[in-house]
């Protein structure tokens, strides 16, 4: 056996562990890179070699992690309608992770008429709207129209800007609010989570320009 072989083979799959953007797929790669680096180590360096017991510390870390995801997806619960705007926006996400993300936000219920951003004025949240409409004004004059699956303050979010116009419900509107520090948090904590909003926030302001 080429072991010295066996162990640029650990470093390749180290490398390519941090390419991935799926954290499951990470974890795996990098309990093979580990695993690897174990087998080639003990190989030329015999047992004594002081960075086995680290390797070994890894490959338990990542197998128990990997355990508490798989578990956890298994146990993820979503309604209908939280099942529904999953696929339509967040389709890379696990249920898992759409579940984490959700517990971040708060569901609430405006009737017609609630103004949900005012023009000129901070936006500290970000909403997405799980039904109804609600109409977008600048100067007063109405621009555009947010329906389901579409948010609202993405670019206050984005930007860190006052409101650049006025949203407010044409009828009772049902949405998904998230607080800025809130959101913040779990996307650094979450990195997976983070590319998807992301993706999912750039291709609903793509969309609103096109129109």
């Amino acid at each position: 056996m080429n072991w010295v072989a066996v162990l640029h083979f650990a470093f390749f799959l180290s490398a390519l562990s941090f390419a991935v953007r799926d954290i499951l797929w990470l974890r795996i790669l990098a309990i093979g890179a580990c695993g690897l680096d174990f087998v080639g180590t003990w190989a030329l360096s015999g047992p004594g070699w002081p960075s086995l017991p680290w390797l070994a510390l890894f490959v338990v870390i990542n197998v128990v992690r990997i355990t508490m995801d798989v578990h956890g997806e298994r146990r993820a619960r979503l309604s209908e309608e939280e099942s529904e705007l999953r696929q339509a926006l967040f389709p890379g996400l696990t249920r898992l992770e759409f579940v984490r993300l959700l517990r971040a936000g708060t569901w609430r219920e405006v009737p017609a008429g609630t103004v949900l951003t005012r023009q000129g004025e901070p936006v500290e949240r970000i909403l997405l709207v799980g039904r109804g409409r609600v109409r977008i004004e600048r100067d007063g004059t109405v621009v555009a129209e947010v329906r389901d699956g579409q948010f609202l303050g993405e670019m206050s979010f984005q930007t860190g800007e006052t409101a650049s116009a006025t949203a407010v419900a044409e009828e009772e509107v049902r949405f998904l609010e998230f607080g800025r520090h809130e959101l913040h948090r779990l996307m650094l904590r979450r990195p997976s989570v983070a590319v998807h909003l992301r993706s999912a926030v750039a291709h609903d302001l793509a969309r609103k320009l096109r129109r």
